[in-house]
């Protein structure tokens, strides 16, 4: 498992390793929940990412929801051409690489 987390001046930028799998989820989901509560804006980037599985989408996705829910800005963006071949194949890319919003759907600022 690969996570690297950078706190920029009132934002956080996450960076996933190669692989979002389902063997490394709990260790992924913990870390990122811990850096979702910190409350700035989040961006994940997925430009490293070769390999993700049903768990790693799941994961994604309840991230995303998590972040609404609690009015925290997530965007989840630059996903490697296998990652958004198989975003396209589920038909999920516009759910997930949406822009960033608070939790009542405004782009955040």
């Amino acid at each position: 498992m690969h996570l690297m987390v950078t706190n920029k001046e009132k934002e956080i930028q996450v960076r996933l390793g190669a692989a979002l799998l389902l063997v490394d989820i709990q260790e992924y989901h913990e870390k990122i929940l811990n850096v979702l509560r910190i409350g700035f804006p989040v961006f994940i980037d997925l430009s490293n990412m070769n390999e993700i599985d049903i768990a790693g989408i799941q994961l994604l996705l309840s991230l995303r929801i998590e972040a609404q829910q609690n009015g925290i800005a997530l965007s989840i963006h630059s996903p490697s051409p296998s990652a958004k071949r198989i975003f396209d194949f589920l038909n999920i890319s516009q759910q997930l690489l949406q822009e960033a919003t608070n939790g009542s759907g405004n782009v955040a600022q």
